[in-house]
């Protein structure tokens, strides 16, 4: 009957020693798949911030390029702007000169016209004169 109880005692607490052992497996097992988990999981969240990183690159590296495009433009318009402007400032000058000259030639014209006339009437007077 001791020997009973001694081996009822003794496979009570295989049992056990059994059960701890399965426990601490069991425990083991669900740390490694945590650790497999949590390894995965970070992976991931680097895998996305990769991306974000990326597309901010490419929308800021396009965005760079959008204005550097523009810039171009609008440099294009401002000096298509100053040649427009100088031709027609070079037009307007060369006809302000070409009047200037036309307004020159008229004033010589007269000039001429009233020495003529002055010469005249001195040719008249001295023909009066010796008639």
């Amino acid at each position: 009957q001791v020997q009973e109880l001694v081996d009822k005692i003794a496979a009570e607490d295989e049992m056990e020693s059994k059960a701890r052992g399965d426990k601490q497996q069991e425990t083991q097992a669900a740390l490694r798949q945590f650790m497999v988990d949590q390894k995965e999981k970070q992976e991931a969240m680097e895998r996305a911030e990769q991306e974000e990183f990326r597309r901010i690159e490419q929308y800021a590296a396009d965005k760079r390029a959008r204005e550097e495009r523009l810039a171009a433009e609008k440099e294009e318009i401002e000096k298509e702007k100053k040649r427009v402007l100088n031709a027609m400032l070079g037009k307007m000058e060369a006809k302000s000169k070409e009047a200037e000259e036309l307004e020159l030639l008229r004033n010589d014209l007269h000039l001429e016209e009233l020495e003529a006339e002055s010469r005249r009437r001195e040719e008249v007077q001295m023909r009066k004169k010796l008639e």
